[in-house]
This record gives structure tokens, C-alpha cells and sequence, in this order.
């Protein structure tokens, strides 16, 4: 991991977070509405906070969006380590053309056995 991913890390948090808060694609906490934490602001600094639901919830859904981000973050290692010698007959390709077509591209995944298929799983 590295700074350079770090818009990336937050999108997939906030993705997660309404998957689990607005859209109830989450099986603990249901489909459900949770609404969002809304911060009232004055002068740059926060003097209070409207929650709409308990402190357990709030805990619940930390917890969610986390086993959600972290699921996949294990799911993209695995398939990336499962292609690690794709991703370097890549590399060096382009290092080496500096631009790949479809053609090329399909080539070195056919020569490098690519697996693109991953099964999903919480471990």
C-alpha cells in the first residue's frame, strides 16, 4: 500500500458505506435507511452532531463497512498474486513498447495462463 492509493482507499470506504447506510445491501443490519451522520458547522469548526441512529448501529455499520472493504481488498490481492507472472509479462511490455492494443494485450494473458476468475469469500 502507498499514498498514491489513497483516493482509491477512500472511495472504496465511502462506497462501502452506502451500500451498508443507504442502500441496505448488508444482511446483519438489513434494508434499512441509517441516513448519514450530518455535522452542523460554524466558522470552520464543528460544534455539533445529528446522528439518526444509536450508538450500537453507528458501531454495527463501522464494523460492516470494514468486513466490506476488507473482503474485497483480500479478494484484489488474491487475484493479483494469482497473476503475479501476467502482471509482469505486462510490465515489461510496456516498458519495453510503452503501448499495448487489445491484440498485444491478449496475447501475453493467453501466454501467461491469466486467471481472471476468483471465488468469492470472506476469507
Amino acid at each position: 500500500m502507498s499514498t498514491g492509493g489513497g483516493l482509491d482507499i477512500q472511495s472504496a470506504t465511502a462506497l462501502a458505506r452506502r451500500m451498508v447506510c443507504e442502500w441496505g445491501m448488508n444482511e446483519n443490519l438489513g434494508p434499512l435507511y441509517y441516513g448519514k451522520k450530518e455535522e452542523a458547522i460554524f466558522l470552520g469548526r464543528e460544534i455539533a452532531q445529528h446522528q439518526e441512529f444509536s450508538e450500537k448501529i453507528a458501531e454495527a455499520i463501522d464494523k460492516e463497512v470494514h468486513d466490506l472493504v476488507m473482503t474485497q481488498y483480500r479478494r484484489a490481492r488474491k487475484l493479483l498474486d494469482a497473476n503475479l507472472k501476467t502482471l509482469n509479462a505486462l510490465a515489461e511490455a510496456l516498458l519495453e513498447y510503452e503501448v499495448l492494443g487489445g491484440a498485444g494485450v491478449d496475447k501475453i494473458l493467453k501466454e501467461n495462463g491469466a486467471s481472471g476468475e476468483v471465488s468469492y469469500s470472506n476469507s
